[in-house]
Parts: C-alpha cells; structure tokens; sequence
C-alpha cells in the first residue's frame, strides 16, 4: 500500500460524509493502493454511524476513536496506525479532487520529494466571499495557493495542514506533530503542522508544490464572520510568536516584533490618510493586523508561565518541545549516521559496504542515513535518497588534489572535509545514537558531530597512517622515521576517542587492540559481506581461461595488486602461454599510474575497465579471480569485499595471504587457492588453466558460494551491528 490519508474529526458528521465520498471515489488509482483512517476525537454526533456506513461499501476505510482530545494528538495516532508508504492530512470539512490521490503519487514518483502541498480553494456558504474578506487572509479558512505550476518550494514556503502528504520515514525521524500545539477544543493555538515542516526544513527534506492536488475547503457560517477571523488570527499571533522564539531564536524573535510593530505604524497611517477604513475591507484589514500583532505581544508577555497562560510548555522547556516532541514516536536508540570520505558516485569497495550495511540495517528497521562528500561540485541543498535512505551529498572542495606533497595534501584535505561536513550536518541531519566514520579520514568530523548530539563514534576499518607514510616516503630514509613516528602517535590518539572500532582482519585488530589497551574503546572484528540477490551464481561451462582483478585506486596496497597482476600476465607472456584472456576493473582509470595504463596496454589480451557501474556480468564471464596482494601490506576490507563478490558468484578465487587467509572459513584447496606470492600464483593459474574443467574445480565453486551464502551476507552482518547499536 503506498498511501494513508489520515483525517481527524469531531462532531461533524455530515462533512465527514462529503470528504468520505469523495475520497472512496478517486479516478486514476486502485483502491488497494490507498487507505482512509479516520481518527473520532471524541464525538457524540452520527459520526460513528456514518463511517460504518462508507465501511461496508468500501474496505480501505478504517476508524479509530482517539479519546485525548487535540488536532496533534489525532493525526499522530493516524501515524502510528497507517500503512502506507505515504501519510496524506485532510481535514473533515475539506473535499479534495477527483484525482487528489493519483496528482499527489506522480508527485512522489521522484525520490527528492520528501513532502508534497497542494492547492486549496475556499468554498463560501453563499458562493462567493464577504464584501469585507481581503484575500491576504484566506489562509484562517485554509485558502492556500503558490501560483497555476507545480514546482518545488522555497525558503519558509510551506503546505497547509488540510492539503500536506508526507513520507512515513520523516515521522520515524522527526517524531510526528508536537502535540502541544494544535486546535484543542475551543482553543485557538494553531501551528502544528507549521512547526512539523519547519523542523523538516532544518533536517533538510525537501517540499514539493502540486497545484493539481485540489482541495476544497467548506467554510462553515460560524467561520464566514469577522468576529471568527479576529480571534484566529489572535491565536496565529500567540503561536507564530512561539514558532519564531523556538526556531529562530531569541534575536530573530525580538528583530521580527520591532519590524512588525514598524509595519503595523506605517500601515494604520496609510489607511488613515488614504481613507481606506472607510471601507469594510480597510477596516477588516487592519482589525486582522491589530489582532496578530496583540497575539505575538501576549505570548511576549506570557511566555515565562507560557503553560498556564495558553495551555503550552513553559519556556524552560520550550526548545527541547519543539525540537524533540513526542518521545513515544521518536526513538534515537540505535540511530546510525555513516559519514565516508569518498563520493558515493564513485563504484569503489568503500561505496559497496556503506551501501550494504546501510540497506540491510534500514530494512531491519534501523535509522540509518549516509553522509558523502561531493568533490568539485555542488551538491543539493537537501538529501537524496538511496534505497529509502537518506543521503547527505556534501559541497567540498579539491582544491589540494595537484599539489606535489602527499602527506601535506592528504592533512589539508581531511581539514576540508571535516569542515565541510560538519557544517553541512548540523543543519541537515542528526540528532543520531551512532556516528561511524568509514575509515580515518572523516573521524574528527564524526567526533565534533557526535558531541552535538551526545552520541557514540563508530572507527570504520581504519587503515594504518603509519604504513602509508612509510610508503610515501621510502626513500627519505631520515625523515621517513621522524614522521612516522608521529604519525602513529596522533592515530592513536584518535583511535582512543572510538567508543567502538571495527577491524576487517585480525592483524589490523591486533595491531589497534595493542595501541588502545585501557581505553574506553571496544574492538569488534567484522568482515566485509556480499548482497547475494546481485551477485548471483553465474553460467558454468566457460573455457576456464578468463581471469579478473579488480581494485579501488589509487591505494598502495591495490596499486601494489594491480602491478602484480601484471607481472602474472607478463609471465605467461615470457612462457610462451597465451590460452588466457584478462579484465581489469577499476573505480577511475585516470587515477592509475602512466605505467600502470602504459603496460596494461601494450597486452592485447588485457582489458581495463573504469567505474563499471556492476562488477558482476564481468564476474560471471570469468572463471579465476586473483587478489595478488603484497606481502607486509596491512589491507583493509576492500580484498575480503572482492573474495566474498567473487565467491558468491561461484568463482575460484586464487589470493594471497594478505587477503584470504584472514577471512574466517577459507580453506586451501577446499573453496579457494592460496598462494605464497605472485609468483607462485602465476604458476598456479596457468595449472588451472591447464587442468580444463574437473570435478575438483566444480567442488572448489560450490564450496565457495556456500561459504558466501552461510556467512558473509549482509543480513548476517546486521546481526554483529545489533550488538553494537544495542550498546547505547
């Protein structure tokens, strides 16, 4: 089901049935694909009767009797027991369109939309509006309008509460409508749905205007008179003031009376010099005015004891109200923000896992939302979506990318990143239980966050600085030392600060577990995983002589396998053995050293493959995947991620041990081929080729998808997360 409308209602039960009809009657969607709650807030009318009347016609309508009386309190119980992907509000003396429900579903079809607001038009008891309305005021009787075209909406333009549809996961985020605020009984405290999209707005969601989401609005006798838009627009004073005290700020609360009260002078001049109160329509205006003006003022002067003067929270608990309403709704526990330090653009390794994990702990019900950075680019103002998650794409800058110095250019550009991100995420994200930085870079940035929020760090993989110093500096042979000395002291530094590291190998384990002995940080080991709905068991039968090697770049360790993988082909070249063909994959070919690109080249046996947006049609026209890694060279989970893709696709995989034999369950000669060096692969390989198809390789592919399938999907992963996560 892709839709809930939610409408609320009291003692009216003949407007009700108007709204009903019309909603049970919508063109151009099935009725399966919509559900009608409505939420009785205590009526004593036919109200009841009438619903189960619509009921037995029409199955997609539910009813709830909500007892605690409260516009707020009615729709958030309308949230918890709606269905459908979408949450659309009515009100029950509103008729919307025949194709409400189809215009407000095409305008969700694109995922930046977060909420949609529609046009909603007044209709006057006696057809056409008072002598004495001025439209500048329809919106006391819901008239809203932003113009004939659909089009997405600016700054502090936001829906009316009558005609707004908003997706489920912002209620599971925000926390619904503060329940404090809202019409209650004869009150006339309005504002909730107001405060709802001004904090979307602060998380950065994205509202979306569809003027062809019609609604009509009836607009009761009771409602058509002065008297009524006077005391309205005093209620809209008392809670615009509590809106901007909330939201905005004291100074911007105080900058706002005094410009209003500027406005208010200037306008009563006007009217009185031009004559204009001479008219009904002069006179009604300025009356609105005085009133709002008065309700801004009373909340001024009431809004110490705000709870007894108006029916609100006092001001000692007035931001934390606003900001974090509703407990029962929003439930931070176990709430995960990932932030990495790569462009989730780019099809590398790092991307494969955040996505996996993220995907799979969503689907488990999880809180989960991604931040990334968007280099040389402007990223949009608000999240995207991937797979139902919430993606924060982040403006930095590579300014630093051409300098010649490797370790100055790398502190630089984490300094950019981190300030990047952390300005960005305090206003459009948070607040979560959990920060996880994918490996070091964006640590200090998940730190500075994490305290905003009082929230716990998760260390991703971290790889070891002091090894990619050494690499970069191998021949300054004094200053090599010197600073990697440092460098490691300031890792561990850093390290310490983890509530909690994860450690794709055992050695890298070892390694940290040495460097943080009494610190508050925990150390779990966690492998990568696979998604086996994509990477599937592909077509047996193949002439066995395919290889593939794929890697992110430009990292040493994948720089060093690359090369490696080279000499195996030159090799066989030097042999005289040409029955082989080979692909190499990589996230971006211009990353890669001119060697590198010069001798892949010069064999017309190799290809070379940049950004592929899906590695597995490459898998399953292959038949050995080699990992060649170095010896001495620490990896990261990125050699375990391309085992496991390799495995899951019922492919022999031949590596060395600085990638398979750290991956729990990996035995030689039973799912996989361990060797010694490249050396020693390359000889192997070419026995394999040689080999032809045998019962002995057949056992070898099956092996190794069982060991994908029974202990590196991501579904068993999330259970290692659960222990985490559950740890608040």
């Amino acid at each position: 089901m892709r839709m809930s409308i939610v409408v609320a209602t009291r003692n009216r039960a003949e407007q009700l049935r108007s709204c009903l009809d019309a909603l049970v009657r919508q063109d151009g969607v099935a009725q399966d694909a919509y559900e009608i709650i409505v939420i009785d807030n205590g009526s004593t009318d036919g109200t009841e009767q009438i619903v189960a009347s619509i009921q037995r016609q029409f199955s997609q309508v539910r009813c709830h009797y909500e007892g605690r009386m409260g516009l707020s309190i009615a729709r958030n119980a309308g949230v918890r027991l709606a269905q459908g992907d979408i949450i659309s509000f009515g009100d029950d003396d509103a008729i919307p369109s025949s194709s409400y429900v189809a215009e407000v579903l095409a305008s969700f079809d694109d995922p930046q939309v977060d909420c949609v607001g529609g046009k909603i038009v007044a209709s006057w008891p006696d057809g056409a509006a008072p002598g004495w309305f001025a439209p500048k005021y329809g919106n006391v009787v819901g008239q809203t309008s932003f113009g004939e075209t659909a089009r997405w909406m600016k700054r502090d333009e936001f829906p009316f509460g009558g005609n707004i549809a908003i997706r489920r996961e912002v209620f599971q985020t925000l926390g619904g409508f503060n329940e404090d605020l809202g019409k209650r009984g004869q009150n006339s405290i309005w504002g909730e749905e107001i405060d709802l999209c001004h904090r979307m707005q602060e998380h950065g969601y994205r509202f979306f205007y569809n003027p062809k989401a019609l609604v009509r609005h009836v607009v009761g006798r009771h409602r058509a008179t002065e008297r009524y838009f006077v005391e309205s627009l005093f209620g809209k004073g008392v809670t615009e003031g509590y809106q901007k005290l909330a939201h905005k700020g004291k100074a911007v609360f105080t900058i706002y009376l005094l410009l209003k009260a500027a406005r208010l002078a200037m306008t009563s001049v006007y009217y009185l010099s031009t004559g204009t109160l001479q008219s009904e329509t002069g006179r009604f205006q300025l009356r609105c005015a005085l009133a709002w003006y008065a309700g801004y003022l009373h909340f001024l002067a009431v809004k110490d004891n705000f709870g007894s003067a108006c029916g609100l929270p006092t001001r000692s608990v007035l931001q934390s109200a606003i900001r974090n309403p509703n407990s029962e709704i929003e439930n931070l526990h176990g709430a995960l923000l990932m932030i990495s330090y790569e462009d989730l653009a780019s099809h590398n390794g790092l991307n494969t896992r955040i996505k996996g994990i993220a995907r799979e702990l969503s689907a488990a019900g999880r809180r989960v939302e991604i931040a990334a950075p968007s280099y040389n680019g402007r990223g949009p103002e608000t999240p995207g979506h991937f797979a139902g998650i919430r993606v924060h794409a982040v403006p930095v800058p590579n300014i630093f990318s051409k300098w010649r110095i490797p370790i100055v250019t790398r502190a630089l550009s984490v300094a950019m990143l981190t300030l990047c991100m952390v300005r960005r995420l305090r206003k459009s994200a948070g607040p979560f239980a959990w920060v996880q930085s994918e490996q070091v870079y964006p640590f200090l940035a998940a730190c500075l966050l994490a305290r905003k929020w009082k929230a716990r760090v998760i260390l991703d993989d971290p790889s070891l600085l002091g090894l990619f110093v050494q690499e970069k500096l191998r021949r300054r042979r004094v200053l090599r030392p010197l600073l990697k000395r440092a460098v490691e002291r300031f890792e561990t530094s850093l390290w310490r600060r983890a509530d909690c590291i994860l450690c794709s190998s055992q050695r890298t384990a070892g390694a940290i577990g040495e460097r943080v002995e009494g610190a508050k940080t925990t150390l779990f080991r966690m492998c990568n995983g696979v998604d086996l709905s994509e990477f599937t068991a592909g077509p047996d039968g193949g002439p066995g002589n395919r290889l593939f090697f794929n890697c992110s770049v430009p990292y040493y360790q994948n720089v060093a396998a690359l090369r490696n993988f080279l000499k195996i082909v030159a090799r066989f070249e030097q042999a005289g053995f040409h029955d082989y063909s080979a692909v190499i994959a990589v996230n971006d070919a211009t990353a890669l050293p001119s060697d590198v690109m010069h001798e892949s080249a010069l064999n017309p046996r190799v290809r070379l493959l940049s950004n592929e947006k899906s590695l597995v049609p490459w898998l399953h026209e292959s038949d050995l995947v080699l990992l060649p890694y170095e010896k001495g060279h620490l990896t990261t989970a990125g050699p375990r991620l391309k085992a496991f893709e390799a495995f899951a696709c019922g492919k022999i995989v031949l590596g060395t041990q600085e990638g398979l034999d750290e991956i729990p369950g990996c035995i030689d000669g039973h799912n996989m081929i361990l060797c010694s060096d490249w050396l020693d692969m390359a000889d192997k390989t070419m026995g394999l080729i040689a080999e032809g198809e045998t019962p002995r390789k057949q056992r070898i592919r099956s092996e190794a998808r069982r060991l994908a399938e029974t202990e590196y999907s991501w579904q068993r992963l999330v259970k290692a997360y659960d222990t985490i996560l559950n740890n608040r």
